[in-house]
């Protein structure tokens, strides 16, 4: 069984220089931050692993290697100290080879395992306030879309806007290409995908992750769309985590019963007028 969330083995970005704010340099993992972050990997808590993805210890290190190579990892350092990794987030643009896997078995936002939980609308001048919807975009095949993976900051530095700022950093650094694959494919909507565990997530009138991801992407979208839409719409699908023994020779997860339940998330911002006025609920298997 798939399960949402890639491998904690975590990839970086397209930035060619560094970004230094709030006293934080943002910056693109190299093979030097490779010691860094599995560092922060092994100091996890078992809160932290109850969320996030953690692989075999015998697999990390040749995983995040890969990861690096890509560019597709994003690292927090403190200004001073280059080495002293305090955050990362993996985030990439999902390429149509790889669209079957990620969108249909881990965020299952399409085929016969997918499972609709709940649609929300945002309005994007207002993005703290959204509203149920039963008329609502889902995920297309057409579509642009970009994976928002496993992302980490050190506990004593939570809550001081540094995951807000990794966020904006990392979409940042992938501006032209987002552009230049919405306009090879005709996108009809720039997809943003990612998966969260109940803890993480938002209930009850209470805002969660993926609402820190809305509020840090809203501000971007003038400068990655000719027509920055009106309207995004938050879908949630039903899907799972799965946990690893950190042991193991095999990089398989173990049973479903010990995978923690969560959600395959999509913000859909759709690119045209038509596409945003006239949505509707679709299905694609």
């Amino acid at each position: 069984m798939k399960y949402i969330l890639t491998i904690i083995t975590l990839s970086i970005f397209s930035l060619s220089t560094h970004t230094m704010y709030k006293g934080f340099i943002f910056t693109i993992a190299n093979p030097y931050h490779i010691g860094g972050i599995l560092r922060l990997v092994g100091s996890f808590t078992k809160k932290d692993k109850n969320k996030l993805v953690v692989t075999p210890k015998k697999f990390r290190k040749r995983q995040l290697a890969n990861s690096i190579y890509k560019r597709q990892m994003f690292v927090v350092t403190k200004e001073g100290n280059k080495q002293n990794i305090v955050g990362f987030r993996k985030t990439f643009i999902i390429k149509k080879g790889q669209q079957q896997d990620i969108l249909k078995n881990e965020i299952r936002c399409y085929g016969p395992k997918s499972k609709l939980l709940n649609a929300e609308c945002f309005i994007t001048l207002h993005p703290y306030t959204s509203y149920k919807t039963k008329t609502f975009l889902t995920p297309h095949k057409g579509d642009t879309y970009v994976y928002l993976g496993s992302s980490f900051i050190c506990d004593k530095f939570r809550g001081s806007g540094i995951y807000h700022d990794l966020t904006q950093q990392s979409i940042k650094a992938l501006e032209q290409q987002i552009v230049n694959s919405i306009k090879i494919n005709n996108s009809p909507s720039l997809n943003f995908v990612f998966g969260l565990v109940k803890e993480n997530a938002g209930h009850n009138g209470q805002h969660g992750l993926e609402h820190q991801i809305l509020r840090s992407l809203v501000p971007l979208l003038p400068q990655i769309c000719n027509n920055p839409p009106q309207k995004i719409f938050l879908n949630k699908y039903a899907a799972f985590k799965p946990t690893f023994d950190p042991d193991a020779k095999t990089n398989e997860p173990l049973g479903e019963d010990k995978s923690v339940p969560g959600y395959g998330c999509v913000l859909v911002c759709p690119l045209s007028p038509e596409n945003e006025n006239n949505s509707q609920i679709t299905k694609e298997n």
